[in-house]
């Protein structure tokens, strides 16, 4: 039998997903960029790849460590701190991606449960015309009061 699922289950269950697809493409970007033809012509491409996860553990200093200061400025350096800065890239974009459908079902939310629409969808007729006599409801009890402030404050009490 099928799970009935929310549709904030559902949602983060997407976006799992779609997190998941990302780490696979990302992997097979890196592999690919790494072993791509004319991709810096004579570049040992086992050493692009240590340097570029020697990067991602501890940046510069840990390339330098591990492989000498003079690899640390070396075409394969170079080549690995591109594809960093590529991924990196991609996956800010992800992210303010999510952060902005995430702020959207906020919105929905918060509409929700003040009672309001969510922002772009329609009232129905029905829903309008109660919305207006609510309205009008509401304008009468404000002025209402205001007349009786009024009227204490002709009468010399001040509230």
């Amino acid at each position: 039998m099928a799970e009935q699922l929310t549709p904030e289950q559902r949602a983060r269950e997407q976006r799992e997903q779609a997190a998941d697809g990302v780490q696979r493409r990302r992997r097979a970007m890196d592999e690919a960029q790494a072993s791509a033809p004319g991709q810096g012509k004579g570049l040992d491409t086992d050493k692009v790849a240590e340097i570029r996860r020697d990067l991602a553990a501890g940046g510069d200093a840990e390339v330098e460590k591990r492989h000498g200061k003079a690899a640390a400025t070396s075409a394969e350096a170079r080549k690995a701190k591109t594809q960093r800065n590529a991924v990196r890239k991609h996956e800010s974009r992800l992210r303010e991606q999510a952060a902005g459908e995430d702020r959207g079902e906020q919105d929905k939310k918060a509409a929700e449960q003040n009672g309001r629409p969510p922002a772009g969808s329609r009232l129905s007729p029905q829903e309008a015309r109660e919305r207006v006599a609510q309205g009008g409801k509401d304008l009468q009890r404000v002025q209402k009061a205001l007349d009786g402030r009024q009227q204490v404050r002709a009468a010399g009490i001040a509230l």
